[in-house]
């Protein structure tokens, strides 16, 4: 496979991991507001599996303006594996080399606790004015 196909089909899979991430925050935001009720009656270790389409029909003017961004970034991707015949076979082929990219560029955060530096505040003088509010 060339250069420009494998970042081809790696643009796809980028778009594919961020399509994925847009449906949990499309749950997340119909579950801290108008499905609020819903959500209240799970547990705190229960697994249910939404589907995007119980987010659709609702007066909630953000959630509809995310589910239109989800449905526009769905037929651009149809799009984009028809125009440029990305098989299955290709996909699943890069998928690993995609992965082991995204892993790698993962650097964690240090945290403001753990750095030596003088410029960020130290969080145990907060600590009496959290447990107030």
């Amino acid at each position: 496979m060339d250069e420009y196909r494998l970042k081809l089909i790696m643009s796809y899979l980028y778009l594919q991991s961020a399509q994925e991430d847009l449906i949990s925050r499309i749950i997340n935001l119909g579950m801290a507001g108008v499905y609020k009720d819903i959500s209240n009656t799970f547990s705190k270790n229960e697994k249910y599996v939404f589907e995007v389409t119980q987010f659709r029909g609702t007066d909630d003017l953000n959630l509809n303006l995310l589910l239109d961004v989800y449905d526009e970034m769905d037929n651009c991707m149809g799009l984009f594996l028809l125009e440029n015949d990305i098989t299955d076979e290709e996909i699943t082929e890069v998928l690993p080399e995609w992965l082991e990219l995204q892993d790698s560029e993962y650097e964690p955060f240090e945290s403001y606790e753990d750095s030596d530096d003088d410029d960020y505040p130290d969080f145990d003088d907060f600590d009496a004015f959290d447990r107030l509010n």
